[in-house]
């Protein structure tokens, strides 16, 4: 399916409403993936960026969790990871920054063939995440690659300022996948 989604706070509506997709769909052995690109919005439309989510399901192996055995259908998702230990990079956005030099870092790790795993916490930081894979996904097409990610909730412990604070954030896993036919 495709959903799309516009703004800062639609953006961080839209990857929360896939975070907590992943949840329900665990118990039933599936799970999600997804690439994203910008378009443009209706007519009228002023707010912000619009962004096109494409996502697909997978089958995974089930995991039943209490509350998905009490009829509730809710577990964490299985743990995933699509490149080995060693091939990953953890990042961190944040919502002031600049979404073009994260882009370039992104791009720069997928070309390695790297997992990119990124933590945002906020909306204008998980809106400045998927500003920077649109980025990534656009720099790695003459390339040959493709740009996917899963995003999931993570709970974390503040550092710099609010340290020591419990945050929930939307930590996101970024790989890339060679385009049949592409470069």
């Amino acid at each position: 399916f495709v959903a799309t989604a516009v703004g800062p706070e639609g953006v961080n509506h839209a990857m929360k409403a896939l975070c907590i997709a992943r949840c329900y769909l665990a118990a039933e052995g599936l799970d999600l993936t997804a690439t994203v690109t910008e378009v443009q919005p209706d007519q009228g439309i002023s707010i912000g960026q619009c962004y096109a989510f494409t996502v697909v399901r997978m089958a995974v192996e089930a995991k039943p969790g209490p509350l998905a055995s009490a009829g509730v259908g809710r577990t964490d998702p299985q743990v995933r990871f699509s490149r080995p230990p060693g091939h990953q990079t953890d990042m961190k956005v944040s919502g002031s920054g600049t979404a073009g030099p994260v882009g370039g870092a992104i791009a720069k790790c997928l070309r390695e063939d790297r997992e990119i795993i990124i933590n945002s916490v906020g909306p204008a930081s998980v809106a400045k995440c998927v500003e920077a894979m649109v980025l990534a996904r656009n720099a790695l097409k003459s390339d040959g690659l493709e740009l996917f990610f899963f995003p999931g909730f993570e709970e974390i412990i503040m550092t710099g300022p609010g340290a020591g604070e419990q945050r929930s954030c939307v930590r996101v896993h970024v790989w890339p996948e060679g385009v049949v036919g592409g470069g």
